[in-house]
């Protein structure tokens, strides 16, 4: 793990913010409790409450129709509704880059965890308010809650964290930079010269099966050798956010998030009743897992907890929050990738869950997967 940032919310007050690592393994700058992440997903509750806003003033109800020229709604079919959406239930995908949104013909569809909805819902706003998503958010939330270092926006770089992923996944995906990329090509490239070469006399000989089979053979052991390298090597990556996008591209530190986390558990911009919309379970997920109007909710275990990740490529995190206690908890990270799969105690998001259930004592899932 390249570095980490964690605020944690105790009876609607913050009582620690700690720092951990890097921001930046080629800079070895530290990160510290107002570094700012891609806190990706974790954006989508930030949204709903916004969208919750409006629906305190009676400009819209969890029933009103979900209206996008992204959407495209077969003749016959119902029309997604506000709730659907921000319950995951409107039968949409997770490919933020269609250009055309297919809900189910018949609705509520089963859960489905889809951000096509969040980018529905971002095309309502303008449209409702006739402002931008991020200058409407600002003004709704971020500002409101002294939170000025957030943003759906490509941030500045002074202070923003760097995502880091192991060498294998920045390869794969083409999301390291193109340094690391190319240098990955070549010795893949180099590899398999050295393979043939190795066995140019008994090509010669005109041995082709043989040789093939010992090609193969040695083309295998250096693979294994080169993924062992690639996972334990960790690269920086480029930016994916960049571009304004509700269900994917919040920019944020640990310290602002708290202060959010603070708002759900101690609502000061909605009533408290509005802010139950948030909670209220609109369909059960299955595993002691349902989802609200925005935000998952975990009862697999007691205390009742609410909670959302966030994940893009080198950026992992989590927020946690238990209303009962007037508990939460955020914990950001720079590091993704594959580590996240095949070592459970250092990917990020394995590690922000492991942090999460010792600062508040709850063995929560906080997973899909």
């Amino acid at each position: 793990m390249r570095g980490a940032a964690v605020a944690l919310v105790r009876g609607g007050n913050v009582v620690w913010t700690e720092s951990f690592g890097v921001a930046d393994q080629r800079s070895g700058d530290p990160v510290t409790s107002s570094t700012v992440f891609e806190a990706a997903s974790i954006g989508k509750v930030v949204a709903a409450y916004v969208a919750l806003a409006l629906v305190e003033e009676g400009t819209w109800s969890l029933g009103t129709p979900a209206r996008s020229s992204r959407l495209e709604v077969e003749a016959g079919c119902d029309a997604p509704r506000l709730g659907q959406l921000l319950s995951h239930r409107a039968g949409l995908s997770n490919n933020l880059l269609a250009k055309r949104f297919l809900p189910a013909c018949r609705l509520p569809a089963p859960f489905a965890y889809a951000g096509q909805g969040w980018l529905v819902l971002q095309d309502m706003l303008e449209v409702q308010t006739a402002k931008s998503a991020e200058l409407l958010i600002q003004e709704r939330v971020f500002r409101p809650l002294g939170m000025t270092r957030s943003s759906y926006a490509q941030p500045a770089p002074d202070g923003l964290a760097t995502g880091h992923v192991d060498a294998v996944w920045g390869v794969i995906s083409g999301s390291a930079d193109d340094g690391v990329v190319a240098a990955g090509v070549v010795v893949i490239l180099l590899s398999v010269v050295l393979c043939l070469w190795a066995n140019r006399a008994t090509l010669r000989g005109r041995r082709t099966g043989k040789a093939v089979a010992l090609i193969v053979l040695e083309w295998g052991a250096l693979a294994l050798i080169l993924v062992g390298i690639g996972f334990a090597v960790t690269v920086p990556v480029e930016s994916w956010s960049r571009r304004t996008l509700l269900p994917s591209s919040l920019h944020s530190s640990a310290d602002d998030l708290a202060r959010f986390a603070q708002e759900l558990v101690r609502p000061r911009l909605l009533r408290p009743e509005t802010r139950d919309l948030l909670f209220a379970e609109q369909v059960d997920v299955g595993g002691g897992l349902a989802w609200g109007a925005g935000i998952g909710i975990d009862r697999s275990v007691s205390p009742t907890t609410f909670w959302q990740w966030g994940s893009n490529p080198g950026f992992q995190g989590l927020l946690v929050v238990e209303p009962e206690r007037g508990d939460a908890i955020v914990v950001l990270t720079n590091t993704g990738g594959f580590l996240d799969y095949v070592n459970r105690r250092v990917g990020g998001y394995n590690m922000a869950k492991r942090v999460a259930r010792e600062a508040l004592g709850i063995r929560g899932r906080w997973d899909l997967r």
